[in-house]
């Protein structure tokens, strides 16, 4: 803002003033004073741009204006006016500090000379203000050369000193007048000092610049110093002095030496590591020491210069450049990594640790290469062996050598029932039972202890209570000093199989029962076929009213009987699977009671509920009777000591929904319900859940294999069937068997009896059985029918006849089981002859052929012994019919 104070007494003259500056600054703030007071108030408030006084003021002078306004500002232009004024007065004025000075008569030059004044108080103050900041800043410059850690100095061009800074006078130990004035040569008097003369005249003559080190001896130290030499110019552009700095480099030398001390030390270090050692820089080797180029499979002139991701499996290569990327960014990296080296050959495995480090001035990356192939294959198979131990069927225990447990695997943890907590960090004599004396165990680690294997028989306790016996191997492992460190202990769960054994005994047992079973019933079907033969053809002799009828019946029965007694026996030597069929089970049922009252004490009574009216399943007949004799069985053991009775019952039963939420395993529909009850000591409630496992047993020792109720779970659940068992100690046992109804009609036994008239022909047939009695009886029965039938004893002369006429039979009735020649040998030599001539095979035992097998061998149909007069007379029927109408002619 342009502001200007007028002084004048004379009120016309500061009309003038104010239009002349109004005129050329129109924006103008004129404040006017003509007395003493209003010039002291416009002093108090000091802002102007300029100040125009009058010489002559009534109550002052324009000098003591001038002198007022100069004790506040020394810059502000100051113009004055007068209308008489004289030549010394100007001169005065003008040495005061007066701007300019004015005759009123003149007072149209004003705005000039107001611009005139301007114009030198802004040059008045950007001098005043240049030699302001010159002072500071040389008063800086010499505060910084006089508190600097270097030497600073001036030289002239003849190598004298003109100034020298406050450290360079403490390392002298002189004052500045023993320096300033001298030569360079003067003070250090030496062949250093010549030389560096030499260099002081190098920048006076070329005016550059020169950076050099060089050694400084004074007063018996050795110093090295860095120094700066460049030219001072002057006024005509010519070298008129020279300026120096000096820096102690002392330390720094002897830094760098012992860096490259240390350096040479750590390239011969790095130079015969056994541990690669590498350096890169933007992915590409700088440095490979001989181990690393080992690692690498080149020399260090061969990998240095490569990029490194050239030697890196191609699947790790997008981590190495992640990480290079991370690094230059800034971001923290992984300090390790393990990669998978490329190349042909034996794969390598190295650990990568790295760190930033600077090399020749840019940074670097430091890698350590670390071989750890033989430690990832170590790895590999300690994975493969713990995972070995982990799945391993037998449970594996280990301990350290005092006999802390250290490990125990799964397998071993399932067999005994324990937790790993239970047992790890305790000792390992927790696991010994008293299933064996303390001499037992003592023998034991006795041998173990001696560095000896320790294998036997264990029998032991889970945590549940349950008796298991285990193969126990203990192996003793000992250290490179031969000190045992660790025991294992392999142990393989053998109770089932010790089970299985005993099972196996009882079975090859069963077997061999069965084979004599088998050899019996033979010989005794023979005999019962003579008796119920011969009956059946004295009963075809009688009139149907004889009075001997009625015994040959009885005897007759009594052959059934005994043949039904024969095939019960046949039927549990036999071990062949069955098919199912319909099977009405109250004939079963009442089979078997039969069975079980010929066997039961008398002081177990047997009660028996099967009415007729209750449909068939569909099943096995032989596991149906192995159902319920086992189930029996069961119960007379439970009643043996006490008596008691055992109800067996077949009721129908029809389950609807409601009824299935009982047994989830049925379908909605009719049911046979199969009960066997019985007054014994009954089941305690904690071994309810276990009675259908299999080898649970509650019985002694070699009076049950715990497989009875097993089997009979299993054949039930076969047939789509469920079984349920209510019992409590001291009121009994009931087992009810559901078994799905089948509603068509199963066939009945068929009716039989003398007064069926029995079909006959006239064809011939060859008979053939080792039994002299049982060809007599067929031939007789066959005879009466009509048959004109030959017979013999010995197949061998059977087989010569028929050899000489074959085509003189229509059929051959041969036994299985034959000396010399089989049953299956008569029929393979008849049909080399004759391919389609009917052969029916007949036998009272074999343990490999029935009805079904004799058809799949061949054989036309198949008749069991004892004969009975219908079955046969039917049978051979039947056969011929299907001849005659495939198309072959009888000769008669």
């Amino acid at each position: 803002m342009f502001q200007v104070l007028v002084v004048d007494d004379n009120p016309n003259d500061r009309f003038l003033i104010r239009r002349l500056i109004v005129k050329e600054w129109p924006d103008a703030r004129i404040r006017e004073v003509g007395g003493r007071a209003d010039f002291e108030e416009a002093l108090a408030d000091f802002s102007y741009t300029v100040v125009i006084t009058d010489y002559h003021l009534h109550w002052s002078d324009g000098l003591q204006v001038l002198k007022e306004v100069r004790r506040r500002d020394r810059c502000v232009p100051v113009i004055m006016l007068t209308g008489t004024g004289t030549e010394e007065v100007a001169v005065q004025a003008l040495k005061s500090g007066l701007s300019d000075y004015l005759l009123k008569k003149h007072m149209k030059r004003l705005p000039a000379a107001i611009r005139e004044s301007l114009e030198k108080s802004r040059l008045t103050r950007e001098v005043a203000r240049a030699r302001r900041e010159l002072e500071a800043s040389e008063k800086r410059y010499r505060s910084m050369v006089e508190s600097a850690s270097d030497w600073i100095f001036t030289l002239d061009p003849e190598g004298r000193y003109l100034s020298v800074n406050r450290k360079a006078l403490e390392v002298l130990g002189l004052a500045a007048e023993e320096v300033v004035g001298r030569r360079v040569i003067d003070i250090h008097g030496s062949e250093e000092a010549q030389t560096y003369l030499d260099r002081v005249r190098y920048v006076v003559e070329t005016g550059q610049s020169i950076s050099f080190e060089h050694e400084f001896h004074w007063k018996g130290q050795r110093q090295w110093h860095r120094d700066v030499l460049y030219p001072i110019l002057g006024p005509d552009g010519r070298v008129e002095a020279v300026g120096g700095i000096c820096v102690d480099i002392t330390e720094t030398k002897r830094m760098e030496q012992q860096l490259q001390e240390s350096m040479e030390r750590y390239r011969i270090l790095a130079e015969h590591s056994p541990v690669g050692v590498v350096i890169t820089q933007d992915m590409q080797f700088v440095y490979v020491n001989p181990a690393a180029a080992r690692l690498l499979g080149k020399t260090p002139d061969e990998v240095v210069g490569e990029n490194i991701l050239s030697f890196v499996r191609e699947e790790y290569r997008d981590l190495l450049r992640q990480a290079h990327l991370d690094r230059v960014a800034g971001k923290t990296v992984p300090i390790a990594y393990r990669l998978a080296l490329a190349g042909e050959g034996k794969e390598r495995w190295v650990e990568v640790h790295g760190s930033q480090i600077t090399h020749a001035g840019r940074p670097a990356a430091l890698g350590i290469l670390v071989d750890i192939t033989d430690r990832m294959e170590a790895e590999r198979r300690n994975r493969l062996f713990q995972a070995t131990v982990e799945q391993a069927f037998e449970g594996i225990v280990i301990a350290d050598g005092d006999g802390v447990i250290q490990y125990v695997n799964p397998s071993f943890l399932a067999s005994t029932g324990y937790r790993s907590e239970d047992l790890v960090g305790r000792s390992i004599a927790v696991l010994q039972s008293e299933h064996h004396d303390p001499a037992f165990y003592e023998t034991m680690w006795r041998t173990v202890k001696a560095g000896q294997v320790w294998r036997g028989l264990v029998t032991t306790s889970t945590s549940g209570g349950e008796t298991r016996q285990f193969q126990v191997t203990v192996s003793p492992v000992r250290d490179e000093t031969g000190r045992i460190v660790s025991l294992v202990s392999v142990n393989r769960d053998v109770t089932q199989e010790r089970a299985l054994e005993a099972q196996l005994r009882q079975a090859q047992k069963m077997e061999a029962l069965g084979t004599l079973a088998g050899g019996i019933a033979h010989d005794f079907n023979n005999i019962l076929g003579a008796i119920v033969g011969y009956t059946e053809l004295a009963l075809m002799a009688l009139e149907g009213d004889h009075p001997v009828r009625k015994h040959l019946d009885r005897v007759l029965n009594a052959g059934h009987r005994a043949r039904d007694l024969v095939q019960q026996i046949l039927t549990f030597s036999r071990q062949k699977e069955m098919e199912k069929r319909p099977v009405h089970l109250r004939y079963i049922v009442k089979e078997a009671t039969k069975l079980l009252r010929a066997s039961l004490p008398s002081t177990i009574e047997i009660r028996e509920y099967a009415p007729s009216e209750v449909p068939p399943v569909l099943g096995d007949p032989t596991q149906l009777h192995q159902v319920i004799m086992n189930l029996c069985t069961n119960a007379f053991h439970a009643m043996r000591e006490t008596g008691g009775l055992l109800e067996v019952r077949l009721e129908a039963e029809r389950l609807d929904k409601e009824s299935l939420d009982r047994f989830p395993e049925l379908k909605e529909g009719d049911h046979v319900v199969l009960t066997v009850k019985d007054t014994g000591h009954g089941i305690a409630p904690e071994l309810l859940d276990r009675i259908f496992e299999p080898y649970f047993t509650t019985k002694e020792v070699g009076e049950g294999t715990g497989l009875g109720l097993a089997v009979v779970h299993g054949i039930v659940t076969g047939l789509n069937g469920a079984i349920r068992v209510e019992s409590e100690p001291g009121r009994g046992t009931t087992f009810r068997v559901h078994l799905p109804a089948l509603m068509e009609e199963a066939p009945e036994r068929p009716v039989e009896g003398p007064q069926m008239e029995l079909p006959g022909g006239s064809e011939r047939i060859l008979l053939v059985d080792d039994e002299p009695a049982l060809v007599e009886l067929a031939q007789q029965i066959l005879s009466r029918l009509g048959y004109r039938v030959t017979a013999f004893h010995d197949p061998r002369e059977a087989l010569a006849r028929f050899r000489q006429e074959p085509d003189a039979f229509d059929l051959i009735l041969t036994d299985m089981t034959m000396p010399k020649v089989t049953g299956k040998r008569l029929a393979h030599e008849v049909r080399a002859l004759r391919p389609n001539l009917p052969v029916i095979l007949t036998s009272g035992y074999s343990d490999s052929i029935g009805s079904e097998e004799a058809r799949l061998a061949g054989f036309s149909a198949f008749v069991k012994k004892p004969y009975r007069a219908l079955e046969m007379a039917q049978t051979v029927r039947e056969v011929l019919d299907r001849y005659l109408e495939s198309g072959p002619k009888t000769r008669r």
